[in-house]
């Protein structure tokens, strides 16, 4: 028996002669199926109209101080600045060849949603400017109005 195992001589194999069957160098891989698609919202506080009351309402206090984005229902992305929020409605399919119309329609959809929403209540006045993004993971990328 060749070699060692933590500090011990091998014992057992007596078949050092014989082809091995298997490569060892193959890097191990995950199905991507048990993988959780990324966001670049992944930090986002997350509310719909299911959260509690003091999940809205840490939502707007988030908003309000301008410390971090907020997503509703996984369709808009909240991002407040000092004299606006920016509302990023993130494109279900972004590899659509969209009209301009069907980007407005988005948008009515979206804000309709919040409108109707038991956040709409909460949100600090300022004026909402409103635009589609596609989220590719890392970051977004402005889809309409175009730049």
């Amino acid at each position: 028996m060749r070699g060692s195992v933590f500090g011990e001589p091998r014992r057992g194999i007596d078949d050092w002669d014989k082809p091995v069957l298997f490569v060892v160098c193959a890097t191990a891989r995950r199905s991507t199926l048990s993988l959780k698609p990324m966001s670049a919202y992944r930090d986002a506080l997350v509310v719909d109209d299911s959260s509690t009351d003091q999940r809205l309402a840490l939502a707007a206090a988030v908003l309000e101080r301008c410390e971090g984005v907020v997503l509703f229902d996984g369709v808009v992305a909240l991002r407040p600045t000092p004299h606006a929020i920016t509302c990023e409605v993130i494109d279900p399919a972004p590899n659509a060849h969209r009209c301009a119309e069907e980007f407005k329609v988005l948008v009515d959809n979206a804000r309709l949603g919040l409108a109707n929403s038991k956040l709409s209540k909460r949100l600090p006045s300022r004026p909402l400017e409103w635009l589609v993004v596609d989220d590719y993971g890392s970051g977004t990328v402005q889809l309409w109005p175009g730049l």
